[in-house]
């Protein structure tokens, strides 16, 4: 009876083991910046084109990996992965985020894919207020951003022209306006 508990209890931290893989496999696709390799590891995901448009956009914004962790558990069915990132937006206003996958998996295979980031609130106000300011690319190449968006890279290109501009700003001294 107690070879057959270990056997069981073997097999299921095999199991568990195997989930992981696939979450490194994730994160591992996802930084390569190769949309079919993504697309592959997300295979059977509902959200796989948010994890695409996620993924142009952070090649757009020159993500680099600075510090990566170990996927681990969050829940029965929800592994969590937590990179440090830098990119142009860090660089502009000298942060680094974390950016955190959370993959929701169903009988042993990721089934959906979120991400959190940790960006300081300045990040996002200057976001907001760019796209208030300049329609043209609130309407235009951000429109449906990280929503069924269909031009990450131009979109992130143009957030980071506009942290950019800010943080030049801020440097000289100036008032800023988007």
């Amino acid at each position: 009876m107690m070879f057959i508990g270990l056997a069981l209890l073997g097999g299921c931290q095999q199991g568990v083991d195997r989930e992981l893989e696939q979450a490194e496999f994730v994160v591992d696709a996802f930084y390569s910046f190769e949309e079919s390799v993504l697309r592959e590891s997300l295979a059977r995901a509902e959200s796989v084109e948010l994890a695409v448009y996620y993924q142009a956009w952070a090649r757009a914004a020159n993500y680099a990996v600075e510090e990566r962790r170990p996927c681990e558990r969050a829940g029965a069915d929800m592994l969590q992965c937590a990179i440090k990132v830098s990119d142009d937006f860090g660089r502009a206003l000298g942060y680094q985020a974390t950016d955190t996958f959370k993959l929701t998996l169903s009988q042993g295979v990721i089934v959906d894919i979120t991400f959190e980031a940790d960006d300081p609130p300045l990040f996002n106000t200057i976001v907001e207020d760019m796209l208030a300011a300049q329609p043209d690319i609130a309407l235009g190449v951000c429109k449906d951003m990280f929503a069924g968006g269909d031009q990450p890279g131009a979109c992130a290109r143009a957030v980071v022209a506009a942290v950019e501009a800010y943080a030049k700003a801020q440097s000289a001294g100036l008032a800023v306006s988007q």
